[in-house]
């Protein structure tokens, strides 16, 4: 356990110092983490953690533990991004924290679990004794199974051992009377960041591609769809090609545009591979002008580019400010923020003394510090455990 965690406090070394850099945007920040989420229907699992499945009953199980906690607040419709959320971190819990648990040494014993079970249920029953008469007592055997139908030890070891991370990993972070100085430098002045940006998405892209669509193109469709319908419906009558002129025109355009897309991204891949890429390079492949854009340290997880909402809260940008003064002359990206893909370089990070006094205490900033670093350590198990979790919320819907 002492080996792993010193492993884990060396991981988190290398973003200390930016973490006292942007404690203030993340100190006023409410982004949530990033979640991979895919629709699935009918699925045998409901996601995947570790190259193993997530499974559909675990997700059933958690949904309506969730559904039950909102419930007994009251709430009868509720707000689907809070379900998914709920649904996210109890299923986190369930896979990913234990994982972590077992790198710490944290465990829980099966017989541990088990004692308490038969505890609670001798309770259970000896109250019964006590308050119903003999035929209306459940014996304890079939207390003890229900209890294990309605809670499996299984989970209540996941969850236990989930629980143990949590109490780990957020223990308020010692801060050093120097590392105190600088957030309070920081907290006093404005940093700001001077940028070049190129953000786009598909839809920028598809939306330039102008594509041409010939009536021979449009007639061969027209009858290849044509042939397929009345193999399928002999008595039918197919509508003429005045009526499907325009919508076959229209997806053979969709169609020509997504593989123009490709065309683009295949450029982009190869130019990524690189290794030196430039502004330029990346505006010809996508027809898309860089800007000069300073923003705020204190808004960097939200900021606006061309109408575009943009968080550069991501490892990739965190990592080239860790190792600025070498790498000025390097092009960030892509970062794929939801829809948005950006290219930026970092030209200049530099103070705007407001003189501000701003009344921050050093043990807000300690547990702060310590819930930036739970979450990335989270993250970091997430992405090595290639976790995704498929919303399966309006499924679960339909079923109830």
């Amino acid at each position: 356990m002492k080996n792993t965690w010193e492993i884990l406090k060396k991981l988190g070394a290398g973003i200390i110092v930016l973490l006292l850099i942007i404690m203030m945007a993340i100190t006023f920040s409410s982004q949530p983490m990033d979640e991979i989420i895919a629709l699935l229907s009918g699925s045998s699992k409901a996601g995947t953690f570790n190259d193993e499945p997530i499974l559909i009953k675990d997700y059933s199980f958690v949904y309506n533990e969730c559904e039950n906690q909102f419930q007994r607040y009251g709430l009868t419709e509720i707000p689907p991004y809070l379900m998914q959320n709920c649904i996210f971190e109890n299923i986190q819990s369930l896979y990913v924290k234990p994982v972590i648990a077992n790198d710490l040494g944290l465990d829980i014993s099966k017989e541990s679990i088990e004692k308490q079970i038969i505890d609670y249920v001798t309770e259970v029953h000896r109250i019964q004794q006590k308050n119903n008469l003999p035929e209306d007592v459940i014996p304890i055997d079939e207390l003890y199974q229900r209890e294990l139908r309605a809670f499996p030890i299984s989970k209540r070891i996941a969850f236990l051992k989930a629980n143990l991370v949590d109490q780990f990993l957020l223990k308020p972070v010692p801060l050093s009377n120097s590392d105190w100085e600088i957030i309070q430098t920081i907290a006093k002045d404005n940093i700001e960041i001077s940028l070049e940006m190129i953000v786009f998405t598909n839809q920028d892209l598809l939306n330039q591609i102008q594509v041409d669509v010939t009536d021979e193109e449009i007639r061969k469709k027209y009858e290849e769809d044509k042939t397929n319908f009345l193999k399928e419906n002999k008595d039918k009558e197919y509508p003429s090609l005045e009526k499907r002129y325009k919508f076959i025109k229209e997806n053979i355009q969709k169609e020509k545009k997504r593989t123009e897309l490709s065309k683009i991204k295949d450029q982009l891949s190869k130019l990524n591979q690189k290794g030196t890429l430039s502004l330029e390079e990346i505006e010809k492949i996508v027809n898309v002008k860089a800007i000069q854009k300073n923003i705020s340290i204190k808004t960097i997880d939200s900021f606006v580019v061309n109408n575009k909402k943009i968080n550069l809260l991501h490892n990739e940008f965190i990592l080239a400010l860790i190792n600025l003064n070498g790498n000025k002359k390097n092009i960030i990206g892509p970062i794929q923020d939801k829809e948005n893909t950006i290219y930026l370089k970092i030209n200049q990070v530099f103070l705007k003394n407001y003189n501000k006094k701003i009344d921050i205490k050093k043990e807000t900033i300690e547990e702060r510090l310590a819930y930036v670093f739970y979450n990335y350590i989270l993250e970091q198990y997430r992405k090595r455990g290639n976790f995704q979790l498929y919303d399966l919320t309006n499924s679960k819907k339909n079923q109830n």
